[in-house]
């Protein structure tokens, strides 16, 4: 017997959530019949916004783990029923209670969850309780899953230094920008965040963030914005004083600085 489709005779609610120990009863209908086949149960319902979209489905994303006290995307996001209430809901719920990642340097951390690839789905290991830890791509991508999950798209976004507004000037994908040397000629500067408003120096290639409903969410430092020029404006260089240089690359690392805190307009 092929079943096409299945429909629930009572309306479900218009939100996401979880519907635990139901019964279900079982109806055919065929040649203008309709034969009961009883109940089953109990069952567990996960209600999302949509079909999800994520391959990497797993019971520990709708069950949640032991450390998520048992609960998953459906229950962090229970209620909502629009994008963007839903992205809010998981990004508030991956910062705390559960916040997952520990940074890969944090004491206690013994191993550093990679995702070769764009999304190889090892990212929800961040949250199995184990002393595992995960950078920004990482963080980012565990929100991703969580989305797709619910069946609301869910990209990565890069966002690096810039010396221009644009949100288009804040997201090069494969390069950074750059400038002929004036102080070492024949070499070139490229512009790099430094994400230590002190002292010294803490050189990142880029902050990831999570784009969904059209909205950028980020992770350490947890921070929301319409677009990736106010993620890198108003978050990481004016809520957490984040810096920008010019600096030569070379066999030693970082050495050349050439300029300090360069603006970004």
């Amino acid at each position: 017997m092929h079943v096409v489709q299945i429909t629930s005779a009572e309306k479900l609610p218009d939100s996401v959530g979880v519907l635990r120990d139901k019964q279900i009863r079982w109806t055919l209908e065929a040649n203008a019949k309709v034969l009961d086949l009883g109940e089953t149960g109990p069952h567990t319902l996960y209600l999302t916004y949509d079909v999800p979209s994520d391959m990497f489905t797993t019971i520990a994303r709708l069950d949640g783990t032991d450390s998520t006290d048992g609960k998953g995307c459906c229950d962090w996001a229970a209620g909502t029923n629009a994008p963007e209430g839903i992205a809010d809901a998981l990004w508030n719920n991956l910062n705390a209670p559960n916040d997952p990642p520990f940074e890969p340097n944090d004491v206690g951390v013994t191993a550093k969850v990679v995702e070769p690839g764009p999304f190889e789905g090892i990212s929800w290991r961040l949250l199995n309780g184990l002393p595992l830890g995960g950078d920004c791509t990482t963080q980012a991508s565990l929100m991703i899953h969580a989305c797709r999950q619910l069946g609301v798209p869910a990209e990565l976004l890069k966002i690096r230094a810039s010396y221009l507004a644009g949100a288009e000037n804040c997201t090069l994908t494969t390069t950074y920008w750059t400038r002929p040397s004036v102080i070492r000629p024949g070499e070139t500067e490229i512009l790099f965040l430094d994400a230590d408003s002190g002292p010294g120096y803490n050189w990142q290639n880029w902050e990831a963030c999570c784009s969904a409903a059209g909205k950028l969410y980020a992770f350490f430092p947890a921070y929301k914005a319409d677009d990736a020029y106010r993620m890198l404006k108003d978050g990481l260089l004016g809520q957490e004083g984040w810096q920008q240089h010019w600096i030569i690359r070379d066999a030693a690392g970082f050495a050349w600085v050439m300029e300090e805190n360069v603006p970004l307009p």
